[in-house]
């Protein structure tokens, strides 16, 4: 069974303040590249954003973190990556985990993901909702802003997001390790 933490984490205000920073910095959007090349020129690392913007994002995911140690029974866990991420018309994510290729079940490019946390940002657009996939069945949640899911990084959480039919979609995406070496902490250090 799985345990998802699913609840408004924002409000209307914070996220049309996070779309309009995210549009302000489209030349950093722009340049930047990812490991994965679908998300390159639409996809904003925390660490980029303007140093109000990076302090509410860093204090968001730390009080998240709290409330993920106590859903999931956890000592502690730690933001590790923070992403600010456009998903224009004809876009879309296939099922994957955060921590492992699907199928192999061998640690991909971050292996040290435990928990990841997807928010959506913005109302106005068609298609673009998450869903999870594993052989018990398929749940889709549809999206509104302000709202997302917290589940564990690891296959059993496959998930991903149905193609944006119309309109621009807009998330927060966060997440998180048990292991403080490999936290945001660590690297800012």
């Amino acid at each position: 069974m799985l345990q998802i933490f699913s609840r408004q984490y924002f409000t209307d205000i914070e996220c049309d303040a996070m779309i309009t920073h995210f549009n302000k910095m489209v030349d950093t959007v722009n340049a930047s590249e990812n490991v994965n090349p679908n998300y390159n020129g639409r996809l904003l690392n925390a660490f980029e954003c303007e140093i109000h913007v990076k302090d509410f994002l860093y204090s968001k995911a730390i009080d998240l973190a709290s409330s993920i140690s106590r859903f999931y029974g956890e000592d502690s866990v730690y933001p590790e990556t923070i992403h600010l991420v456009k998903w224009p018309e004809g876009t879309s994510l296939g099922t994957h985990a955060d921590n492992t290729w699907i199928g192999s079940n061998e640690p991909h490019y971050s292996p040290n993901r435990n928990y990841s946390a997807t928010i959506v940002l913005n109302d106005g657009f068609e298609g673009g909702n998450f869903y999870f996939e594993n052989e018990e069945v398929q749940s889709v949640f549809p999206s509104r802003k302000g709202w997302g899911q917290v589940f564990g990084a690891g296959p059993e959480y496959a998930h991903g997001v149905t193609e944006v039919t119309s309109g621009t979609r807009y998330t927060l995406a966060i997440w998180y390790t048990r292991d403080y070496q490999h936290s945001l902490y660590k690297t800012l250090t």
